[in-house]
């Protein structure tokens, strides 16, 4: 007699991760899309130039699907990317995404304090196929494979959430 179990377990596959960049610098924004692009990269990629964009947005829910990676700008006019991160934190506004500080700062004063204010990762730009790599080793989560049509794909495991 067969058994079941119960209730019934959700089986959720890997799936291309949802990525958004904030970044005051179109320059810097351009740059990595044109890395992931070079590099043959899979991914769904939202850019803001804007911070308080990217924070409306985000509180505004016009996203049928919430990003699962957040790369942040640390130094930016409008906002700094500290900020964005306490913002977001704060308001809960992505409970299960890996948010963290994109930046050409190598200071260690920096690091301590993104990660103090909430970031999971802080990683020197520009974003490019080994620096997702670096971020996929931190976070269990995240996965960079290469696909069958010979791209890279970072994936996302929505299993692995709460280990």
């Amino acid at each position: 007699m067969p058994t079941f179990n119960w209730p019934p377990q959700t089986i959720i596959l890997d799936r291309l991760a949802r990525v958004m960049l904030v970044d005051d610098n179109e320059n810097d924004l351009k740059l990595t899309e044109m890395w992931l692009l070079r590099d043959r990269v899979d991914l769904v990629l939202h850019t803001y130039s804007s911070p308080r964009t990217a924070l409306r947005d985000l509180a505004g829910k016009t996203f049928t699907r919430l990003p699962d990676i957040m790369m942040i700008d640390l130094n930016m006019p409008e906002m700094m990317g500290l900020d964005l991160i306490r913002a977001i934190r704060h308001t809960n506004l992505l409970p299960h995404a890996a948010i963290g500080i994109a930046t050409g700062s190598e200071d260690p004063v920096d690091r301590a304090e993104a990660i103090e204010c909430g970031a999971d990762f802080f990683v020197k730009k520009p974003i490019n196929t080994s620096v997702l790599a670096g971020i996929c080793q931190e976070l269990e989560s995240f996965s960079i494979r290469t696909g069958p049509s010979g791209n890279l794909s970072l994936l996302f495991h929505p299993t692995t959430l709460g280990k």
